[in-house]
């Protein structure tokens, strides 16, 4: 118990020891930036390699308002830029040369080399510090040059200090940016690289499935189509990503809690990319509002009447190649039908969520112009899967008996519970839920249980504006039982001539994650 105690008063001490250096530095802060700006230094060409450059305009300040925001054992951490650069380098001086309160610079290479050039608090403890520490740290008049390695700091030491420094700063508090050459270059490089390794991780999962039951294949459904279908997929996405012009970043913390991400891709004046994001169509995302707030995650997404069709299809396919031989070939052709159907009723916007708690499941809300078709062909579906062919399919999954009364269907499972799958028609939409209760499911929350009751995912709607393709919410402090709902929202939208990819999340989520070891 003693122990306990001393440990709770170190956390209380350290925590107050920040906060007090928060209001120590705040004077020191507001008089230098009431200083001149460092001395202008040579501008220099951007070095060969360059991936992406950024810039943090007022390094301390930022810094502070996200260890206040994350709190947990960052609030442990420096409180100032330059102890975060001297915890990272291992050099210690650094944490009083550098001046935190003047905007810090960072360019990273091909080679995945890194430099900060941050200003120093004068010239002379700049030199002094790098003479010190030669290894990976540099000096260039006042600013105080910091990188992965030695070589890092010549070849891109001056592009940081010296070029950099000559533009206006952004309005965000941290800016990145990557032109067309990087994306197209290290950066599809090395989003193909993490793709390949993990791809191979699957296929390694299930070549050792196969062996530990002899070679015999999957009970359920081969993962190899799957895959292959996410290999094309994620193949597409880094093709259309990769042929744009510009990348830029900005990140915020807005208030005392949340941290926002803005992701602009700008495609070139014509060519494929182009040509694709001309295609895409946004929308508004009302119709989230209404959904429920017990969802653990929620996807909404628009699509256009080429595009649905393209998916059913290929869904269908995908399920038949899945499956295989475990169900008649006549039985695949039907449910390939069956899912045409059904994209045909569909209209613009889908929404899908899932929920745990007293009634886990699942729910899907599909716009529809044909509402009659929808209805027939979920029957149809549920009706195919109820003939004797598939029995011995099902049963692998532990499923024993599916029944069906109109828009109603029950699921036994061996030993398990009975799992349920009701749908509702309603105009030009169609509501459709799996789970334990799947009838509360597709009853409409009140308003104090909507998304929307929920000020900061309402205020985040109104923000990404209304031309959008795809939002998730996801809550996964609800998986926890945590009293506390933090969101973490992501929205894909058409803006101009660019696409955007605009986030939001909470402190206590960042937390969550780092100390999960996610992050």
């Amino acid at each position: 118990m003693g122990a306990r105690i001393r440990l709770l008063i170190l956390v209380v001490l350290a925590s107050l020891g920040a906060v007090a250096g928060i209001r120590a530095h705040k004077q020191a802060e507001e008089a230098m930036l009431q200083a001149p700006p460092p001395a202008a230094l040579p501008a220099v060409a951007a070095p060969s390699g360059l991936v992406a450059e950024a810039v943090i305009a007022s390094p301390d300040a930022t810094w502070r308002k996200a260890q206040l925001a994350i709190g947990g054992v960052l609030v442990l951490a420096p409180p100032t830029f330059g102890g975060i650069l001297a915890a990272m380098t291992h050099v210690p001086d650094l944490a009083a040369v550098v001046d935190g309160a003047a905007p810090a610079y960072a360019v990273v290479d091909e080679r995945w080399r890194w430099v900060i050039a941050a200003h120093a608090v004068n010239a002379s403890r700049a030199k002094t510090t790098a003479e010190a520490n030669p290894t990976n740290v540099g000096a260039s008049g006042a600013w105080i040059l910091v990188g992965s390695d030695a070589s890092a700091v010549t070849d891109l030491g001056p592009y940081a200090s010296g070029t950099l420094p000559t533009r206006a700063l952004p309005k965000s508090a941290v800016f990145a940016n990557a032109g067309g050459a990087a994306i197209a270059g290290p950066l599809r490089a090395e989003a193909e690289r993490r793709w390949t390794k993990l791809r191979t991780f699957l296929l390694d999962k299930d070549d050792e499935a196969r062996r530990d039951h002899n070679g015999r294949a999957p009970d359920l459904a081969d993962p190899k189509p799957l895959v292959a279908a996410a290999d094309a997929w994620v193949s597409k996405v880094i093709a259309n990503a990769s042929g744009m012009q510009t990348a830029e970043l900005a990140l915020d913390v807005i208030d005392d809690d949340s941290i926002d991400a803005h992701l602009t891709l700008t495609p070139p004046h014509d060519g494929a990319t182009k040509a694709w994001v001309d295609s895409l169509e946004g929308g508004s995302t009302t119709v989230l509002v209404g959904t429920s707030a017990d969802a653990i995650g929620t996807i909404f997404w628009r699509s256009t009447p080429p595009e649905r069709e393209s998916t059913a299809k290929d869904f269908g396919d995908l399920l038949g190649t899945m499956l295989g031989t475990r169900v008649p070939a006549a039985d695949e052709a039907k449910l390939g039908e069956l899912l045409g159907a059904v994209a045909k009723a569909r209209a613009g916007w889908s929404i899908a969520s899932v929920a745990a708690g007293a009634a886990p499941g699942g729910f899907l809300r599909l716009s529809t112009n044909d509402s009659k078709n929808m209805t027939t062909a979920l029957e149809g579906i549920v009706d195919l899967a109820r003939k004797p062919a598939w029995t011995s399919w099902e049963k692998t999954f532990g499923v024993t008996k599916i029944d069906r009364a109109g828009a109603h269907a029950t699921a036994t499972t061996d030993g398990g519970p009975t799992v349920q799958a009701t749908w509702v028609a309603h105009e030009g939409e169609t509501d459709l839920a799996v789970g334990i209760d799947a009838q509360s499911l597709v009853t409409p929350p009140d308003h104090t249980r909507a998304i929307g009751a929920d000020p900061k995912v309402s205020s985040w709607l109104r923000a990404v504006g209304g031309n959008v393709m795809v939002a998730i919410i996801v809550r996964p402090l609800l998986v926890a039982s945590s009293p506390r709902t933090d969101a973490a929202l992501v929205a894909f939208t058409r803006h101009r001539d660019s696409v955007e990819i605009r986030a939001r999340t909470t402190g206590v989520l960042v937390r969550q994650a780092v100390s999960s070891g996610k992050l």
